[in-house]
């Protein structure tokens, strides 16, 4: 699958999940190169989107979800961020995050979560096509 279809499929998810809510979504795709990503890879990056969405709706009661996503030479960059209450410290540890991390590290990407209390969360997963499966 390549990005171009898996940013397309996680699109019209999200679309219909916001559908039912009052939560807005918007995307924006710069992919200079639509790389070819391998299964494992493609289902890593949707499940890790996923979790971020789902946590931005249920936990962080966000109203604004984007996820800007830009390919150029041979680094894919997703950011997918929120304007809801943050991660509660003691959510840190939750099943979700670790979750979103395993999947990052077994497709070799960085990942970082940023939150800042009343602030928003943003989720961001680099993959660079030299990493083992990227």
């Amino acid at each position: 699958m390549n990005l171009n279809v898996l940013c397309e499929r996680f699109t019209n998810w999200a679309e219909k999940l916001t559908s039912q809510t009052k939560v807005e979504f918007h995307s924006q795709y710069q992919i200079e190169n639509n790389s070819e990503l391998d299964a494992i890879t493609a289902l890593n990056i949707y499940r890790i989107l996923q979790e971020a969405f789902h946590n931005s709706i249920k936990h962080a009661h966000a109203k604004r979800i984007a996820l800007h996503v830009t390919s150029k030479n041979k680094e894919i960059s997703l950011k997918l961020t929120d304007d809801g209450i943050g991660i509660d410290d003691e959510k840190k540890d939750g099943n979700g995050l670790i979750n979103m991390k395993i999947r990052a590290e077994e497709i070799g990407a960085f990942f970082q979560i940023e939150s800042h209390k009343n602030m928003g969360t943003t989720v961001t997963l680099i993959i660079h096509e030299n990493m083992p499966n990227g």
